[in-house]
Order: C-alpha cells, then sequence, then structure tokens
C-alpha cells in the first residue's frame, strides 16, 4: 500500500510502514539479516495474529527506532492501521497495549485505530469498539459481508484490492476484467480514492488529538 501510505503521509502524519515477519509479506528482512521472502503457510492463522500484534506494539516503542526518527513522533498519540488481516491484528495489538508488561515506562498513547476493509468475519463485526476511537473503511463486498467496525464508512466502488496498490499496477483496461476473478481494482478511481481516503485519515486524526471525537463516535 506504498501509494495510500504516501498520500496519508502528505497530509502530514508520520507513517510507520512495518514488514511483518509472518510469512504474509512479500519480502522482509530478519533480525539476523536474513531474508523471508513470501510464505503464508509459514504459521498456523492464530500464529500469524499473535506475531503481527506484537510486531505491531514493538513499532509503538520509541526504543525500536533511532534518535533521529524517534524525534519526529509524538509518541503521546500514537494511531494503529491496517488492511484487511492488517484489521484484526491492529486490533489484538490495541487489546494486547493493555498489559502493563508491554508498555510500561513506553509512553506510548495509542489514540484510534484507522481500518480499512478488517477482516473479521461477522462474528467479530462490532469488537473492540469502546476502547478508543476507531474508524472503518469498507469495500463494495465487505459492505455487502455486513463488516462493521467502529464508525464504518463504505467506499462505493472500491474493491478489496483498492485499498492497496493493485489498481495502480496496469491500465484500468486490465485491471477491471481481472477483478472478475479477483477483487483487485473496482469502478472508483484509484488515485481520487487515496487522496480522499488520506484527507479522511487526516480528519479523523485531528478530531481524536483535539478530543471532538470519542470511541462511540468516531465520524
Amino acid at each position: 500500500a506504498a501509494s495510500l501510505l504516501r498520500q496519508i503521509a502528505s497530509e502530514g502524519i508520520v507513517v510507520l510502514a512495518l514488514e511483518h515477519t509472518d510469512g504474509t509479506a512479500s519480502r522482509t528482512v530478519l533480525a539476523d539479516g536474513s531474508e523471508r521472502k513470501f510464505q503464508p503457510t509459514l504459521f498456523s492463522q492464530q500464529q500469524q495474529l499473535l506475531r503481527r500484534s506484537k510486531e505491531l506494539l514493538v513499532g509503538c516503542q520509541p526504543s525500536s527506532f533511532p534518535p533521529e526518527l524517534r524525534r519526529m513522533i509524538d509518541w503521546d498519540s500514537v494511531f494503529l492501521g491496517g488492511h484487511s488481516y492488517g484489521g484484526p491484528s491492529a486490533l489484538l495489538a490495541l487489546e494486547r497495549s493493555k498489559n502493563l508488561e508491554i508498555t510500561e515506562g513506553s509512553g506510548v498513547n495509542i489514540r484510534g485505530l484507522i481500518l480499512h476493509d478488517p477482516a473479521l468475519g461477522r462474528m467479530m463485526s462490532s469488537a473492540n469498539g469502546d476502547s478508543v476511537p476507531i474508524v472503518s473503511f469498507t469495500s463494495d463486498e465487505y459492505d455487502r459481508y455486513g463488516v462493521r467496525c467502529g464508525s464504518t464508512f463504505h467506499c462505493r466502488g472500491a474493491f478489496h484490492g483498492n485499498f492497496v496498490d493493485a489498481p495502480l499496477w496496469a491500465p484500468p483496461w486490465v485491471m477491471r476484467p481481472l477483478s472478475k476473478f479477483i477483487p483487485a481494482a473496482g469502478p472508483a478511481d484509484p488515485v481520487l480514492l487515496h487522496r480522499e481516503l488520506a484527507e479522511a485519515t487526516r480528519r479523523f486524526v485531528a478530531r481524536v488529538r483535539e478530543g471532538k471525537t470519542s470511541s462511540s463516535e468516531a465520524s
């Protein structure tokens, strides 16, 4: 989702993108310097979820970053985000952040969650909505599935792939027919959608930081 994250960063938000080590990233470098390529069956789904949530929490620790980057970030106002399976990862990280053994002395304050097409399932649609403000943006198919988490907004004309770079891989006349087989690109303009998602993210972050948005009103 490099394009969307760059767009969000252009709104004046410091964006940190993690390459998870659970095998779901296209490529990542492990602590010992070795490379791990895409291996989605490396761990069980539960193990993947736990690993990703822990890595998000590590990414919330100032000690994880060099001083020059550490100074750029307001550690009292951290927001977590995620697309697809990144949604439940962010929700679990938020829940685990309540454990004092993880966050004691860190000075980190998770202020809200920003989720794109969170892969929650109908049984989890309203999970963790009472802790911090949560805003979710859903595609046409996830809206049909009834996915809801926090204040949820349907991006009409967006498919699951519209929240990442998939619609930008090739011209629309290539991606649209492909979307009959995988949800790569809906009829929405992918560049405009990323721009509007970035603007919505900026407004949400500003409202939360100003105390104008509660966990029950994140629009």
